[in-house]
């Protein structure tokens, strides 16, 4: 008989799962945290959401307080509910009037473009100082000895 760890790990998150349902939620809800994909580049924020057997009806997507993308789905059968609620922080570059979504083969995609010119407002370099050495004086003050050009300064420079 050979023994398999990851059978048994998967058996007891299922049950941990369900003992925290039972707890949290409705004996005839199920809350799920669906697998999702997420994007962030300069042209677009983009999320990729598996919501197997939901349709478009199901779903709820909208945008609060001007930057926090909310996405909502719940499903009933005659045994059983299902729902998920999944929000995500949108930067200011998003152009919100412009979010597309489409739903196809139980996957949600959502697609937040953003404006080019505050893409680069939206970027703010930190600078980081590397210390090299320090000496301790006999107050136990610490005395920096060599401070090396931050990488910002190390940019503007070339």
């Amino acid at each position: 008989v050979a023994c398999r760890p990851e059978a048994s790990l998967a058996s007891l998150l299922r049950q941990q799962n369900a003992l925290v349902n039972s707890l949290f939620f409705d004996m005839d809800s199920e809350f799920a945290s669906p697998g999702y994909q997420v994007t962030n580049t300069k042209e677009a924020f983009k999320v990729s959401i598996d919501v197997p057997g939901m349709k478009a009806t199901d779903i709820d997507i909208n945008i609060q307080d001007g930057d926090l993308l909310t996405l909502k789905g719940e499903r009933q059968t005659d045994t059983s509910k299902y729902n998920f609620h999944q929000s995500f922080s949108l930067d200011p570059s998003v152009e919100t009037d412009k979010i597309t979504a489409s739903l196809k083969n139980g996957v949600l995609e959502v697609s937040a473009p953003k404006d080019p010119a505050k893409v680069e407002e939206a970027i703010t370099k930190i600078p980081i100082q590397e210390i090299t050495e320090t000496n301790e004086s006999d107050e136990g003050q610490v005395e920096e000895v060599e401070v090396k050009q931050t990488v910002a300064d190390e940019q503007k420079a070339a």
